[in-house]
């Protein structure tokens, strides 16, 4: 499991050091924190933020984007053996 959430992390942590490089002059400090459900193939079923302190809603917008053009590969059968459900639940903290 530690190795599928790593490469998701990944994944999406380049997408969003992009759109931050993109979007410098409309950053202010603060942090975002989202939760996104991922299926078994790799695509995003829900996404949505639970938190926002300090970040404007520009940061927000362009944190969503960094995730959905994050490609995710395909679950492997272990981490799917592992799931309750059938979706992987992570929350990840973006800081600015």
């Amino acid at each position: 499991m530690g190795t599928y959430q790593a490469i998701v992390y990944r994944a999406i942590g380049e997408q969003w050091y992009r759109q931050c490089d993109l979007n410098r002059d409309l950053i202010v400090t603060g942090t975002v924190r989202i939760r996104i459900l991922i299926n078994k193939n790799g695509k995003i079923s829900s996404m949505r933020q639970t938190s926002r302190v300090g970040a404007s809603e520009v940061q927000k917008s362009f944190t969503f984007l960094a995730i959905k053009l994050a490609r995710l590969p395909a679950m492997p059968p272990e981490v799917r053996s592992m799931l309750v459900g059938d979706s992987l639940e992570m929350y990840f903290d973006f800081n600015f």
